[in-house]
C-alpha cells in the first residue's frame, strides 16, 4: 500500500463534535488495522447516545436531559479519538479512498455553546396579605339568659328584628313556664287601677290621655280645659284600622290586668299592681286599639287570641315577652309555643325597635294571704266542681263556689242572665278548692278582696231574674233564681 495524504474536510474537536476542517492537516501514516471489536465498539456507543437522549425526552426533565446528553457524549469523543475513523482503515484489501462526509451516519452539529442549565421557573414575588378574620358576633341570647332577678338591666339589642327576636327567644328560655297558670287569689281589678285611670304626672291628663297625646299621628285637640284628648289620628296596631276620635278607641294593657293577674302578679303589694297598670313609660305595655278588638281580645294569652292582622303578629308577641320579662311573669307551656309561632312571622330586615330593652319593674311579693274557705261550702272528693251558690237581685250579687277538691281557672266560662242580654266572661277567675267568689253589678258595687265587680249597672232587674252558669263547652252547669 503506497504512502498517500489528505486533508480531512472534517476534525474533531475535544468536546467531542464535528467541526469542518480549516486547515490542511499533515501527512500521517498509515493507521494500524482493526479488528471487528473496534467497529462493533462504535455502533454501541452510538447506541447508547440514541438511548440516552430518548429517556430524558421520556422523563421530561430540561436540565437533566442537557447534563446527562453532554456526559455521554464527551465519553463517546473519547472513545471515538481513539478509534479509526477512515473507511480505508475498516478493510485489510480495500484501496483507500477520500473521506467523504457520509463516511459516519449524518447528524445535525449541536450549538458549540456551553449547556445552559435553564432554572425553573422562579414565582412572581406575592404581597402577602394579612386575613381579616371578623370578630364573633356574641348571641343576643348570651346577653339575656340569666334571670332578672340577678341581671335586671339587658342592654338594647340592635334594631333589625333578628335581634330582638333572638333576645325574646332568650327570654323565653329562661321564663317560668307553667302547665297552666292560677292565681291563688280572686283577681280584684280594684287593686290594679282604682278609681280608673291614674294620672301619675300629676297635669291633669290621666295616663290614658297620656297614650293617646304620645301615639297620634298627628297634633291632638283637647278639652277647653286641656285635660282631655277629643280628637286626633290612631292606628289600631292590632288590626289596622284607623280612628279620629277618642271616644272610638281605648287603652290596651298589652297583657291584660287579669292575665298578669294570673301569671304571678296575684301575689305583689297593691303598688306592684297600680305601678303595672300605669307603666306607660315603657313602651310596649300599652297600645290605642278599637274598642272592638280590644273586648274581642279581653284578657286571654297569645294562644287563646291572636291579632287579626298577621302582619302586626312579630311586635305583638316581641311587646308581650317585654312585658312580662319586664315584670318576671310566668308562662304557661301552651303561650310560649304560640309566641314562638308568631315570631317566626318576623322579617330579619325589619326595623321593631328596641323592644326588648328591658329593665327589671321589680315588682314587690306581699304576704301571701291565701283566703280561708266559707265554712258552709261543702267540698266534695273529685275534680273542681262550680256551682251558682246564691243570687241576690236586690243586691246585684252572684256567688260562685268550688265545691271540689281541685283548684280551677274559669277559663271560657259565661255568666250570663234570662234572655242573654248580659254576658260576663268569667276567664280571668280562678278559685281554690272550697273558695267563693262574689260577682257584684249595679251603680255602688265596690269590689273587696273575696268580691269582683262585673259592671256598674244594673243586671238582674230587681224584681227577679235567673243567673246562667255556663262552662268552656258551652253546657248549662248551673242556674239560680235571683
Amino acid at each position: 500500500m503506497s504512502e498517500w495524504q489528505e486533508t480531512p474536510t472534517h476534525w474533531l474537536a475535544s468536546d467531542g463534535k464535528w467541526y469542518p476542517s480549516q486547515q490542511p492537516v499533515s501527512p500521517a501514516p498509515p493507521a494500524p488495522k482493526r479488528s471487528w471489536w473496534s467497529t462493533k465498539r462504535r455502533l454501541i456507543a452510538g447506541g447508547v447516545v440514541a438511548i440516552v437522549v430518548i429517556w430524558g425526552a421520556a422523563a421530561g426533565g430540561t436540565d437533566e436531559l442537557f447534563e446527562v446528553e453532554t456526559s455521554a457524549r464527551t465519553e463517546i469523543a473519547a472513545e471515538l479519538t481513539a478509534v479509526p475513523t477512515r473507511a480505508s482503515e475498516l478493510a485489510v484489501d480495500v484501496e483507500p479512498e477520500p473521506m467523504v462526509e457520509t463516511a459516519l451516519p449524518a447528524q445535525t452539529p449541536l450549538p458549540s455553546s456551553p449547556t445552559t442549565v435553564v432554572p425553573l421557573a422562579t414565582p412572581a414575588p406575592t404581597t402577602m396579605r394579612p386575613t381579616v378574620v371578623p370578630a364573633p358576633t356574641p348571641s343576643p341570647s348570651a346577653s339575656v339568659a340569666a334571670p332578672l332577678v340577678s341581671s335586671p338591666t339587658v342592654s338594647p339589642v340592635g334594631g333589625g328584628s333578628s335581634g330582638v327576636v333572638a333576645a325574646a327567644l332568650g327570654f323565653l328560655a329562661v321564663a317560668d313556664v307553667r302547665a297552666e297558670l292560677v292565681a291563688e287569689i280572686a283577681y280584684n281589678r280594684d287593686s290594679y287601677a282604682p278609681g280608673g285611670w291614674a294620672d301619675s304626672d300629676g297635669d291633669c291628663q290621666s295616663d290614658r290621655h297620656e297614650v293617646l297625646i304620645d301615639e297620634s299621628l298627628i297634633p291632638v285637640t283637647l278639652t277647653a280645659d286641656g285635660c282631655k284628648v277629643v280628637s286626633g289620628r290612631w292606628i289600631d296596631r292590632l288590626d289596622g284600622t284607623s280612628y279620629g276620635l277618642a271616644s272610638e278607641v281605648s287603652i290596651d294593657h298589652h297583657v291584660a290586668l287579669s292575665a298578669a293577674h294570673r301569671a304571678g302578679a296575684w301575689a305583689w303589694d297593691d303598688s306592684s299592681k297600680q305601678r303595672f297598670s300605669s307603666d306607660i313609660g315603657f313602651p310596649a305595655a300599652h297600645g290605642v286599639t278599637g274598642l272592638s278588638t280590644n273586648q274581642a281580645k279581653a284578657d286571654r294569652e297569645p294562644d287563646s287570641w291572636k291579632p287579626p292582622l298577621q302582619t302586626a303578629w312579630c311586635r305583638y308577641a316581641l311587646d308581650w315577652v317585654g312585658v312580662k320579662t319586664r315584670w318576671e311573669l310566668a308562662y304557661s307551656v301552651a303561650e310560649v309555643d304560640a309566641l314562638k309561632d308568631m315570631l317566626r312571622t318576623c322579617d330579619p330586615g325589619a326595623v321593631v325597635g328596641d323592644r326588648i330593652n328591658v329593665e327589671s319593674a321589680n315588682p314587690v311579693i306581699a304576704p301571701i294571704v291565701k283566703p280561708t274557705a266559707v265554712p258552709d261550702v261543702v267540698v266534695n272528693a273529685g275534680p273542681a266542681d262550680v256551682v251558682l251558690g246564691s243570687c241576690d237581685a236586690r243586691a246585684e250579687i252572684v256567688v260562685l263556689e268550688n265545691r271540689g277538691s281541685e283548684p280551677i281557672r274559669l277559663s271560657g266560662w259565661v255568666l250570663h242572665d234570662e234572655g242573654r242580654k248580659h254576658e260576663y266572661d268569667l276567664s280571668m277567675i280562678s278559685l281554690l278548692s272550697g273558695q267563693r267568689v262574689s260577682i257584684l253589678t249595679g251603680p255602688d258595687a265596690t269590689p273587696t278582696t273575696e268580691t269582683v265587680v262585673w259592671k256598674q249597672q244594673n243586671v238582674w232587674n230587681n224584681d227577679g231574674d235567673t243567673a246562667h252558669l255556663i262552662n268552656s263547652n258551652q253546657t248549662l252547669v248551673d242556674q239560680a233564681n235571683c
